[in-house]
């Protein structure tokens, strides 16, 4: 069988992978973040706009601890609000279409529809500062 070894960098990492065959090519490739810092208590939540495409907007959540480390085991409730003139995409029983969620690997993501107005995304959780971003 073919092995592959390879060292990982602190950090974002890309990973890319192009296999040819006779009746062409097929690609694929994944991102991901490699952590080896140890993290402490989870003391904030991180909102950040991860992507845009049209109205929509796709939110990500991150709880980190006082060090700014993204803490790998929190499982939190999470729970997102939307005021102004956008819409959450909520209800639709998805990981990133639900406005109350677990944190997964410390990490959640919800969907905005904007509306072209002015609006402000809200996450909260039990015990943690409420994390708000306001979207234009």
């Amino acid at each position: 069988g073919l092995r592959w070894i390879v060292s990982f960098g602190a950090g974002d990492n890309h990973i890319r992978a192009v296999g040819h065959a006779k009746g062409g090519q097929i690609e694929d490739e994944i991102r991901f973040q490699y952590q080896t810092v140890k993290w402490g208590p989870v003391s904030t939540l991180e909102l950040k706009e991860s992507s845009r495409e049209g109205d929509r907007i796709t939110l990500e959540l991150w709880a980190r601890d006082g060090n700014q480390v993204l803490c790998l085991d929190a499982r939190h409730r999470v729970r997102f609000e939307i005021a102004g003139d956008g819409l959450l995409q909520d209800n639709l029983g998805t990981v990133s279409g639900s406005r109350v969620v677990e944190l997964r690997n410390g990490h959640a993501k919800v969907t905005v529809s904007s509306g072209q107005g002015r609006c402000v995304v809200s996450a909260s959780a039990a015990g943690l500062p409420t994390a708000f971003l306001f979207l234009t």
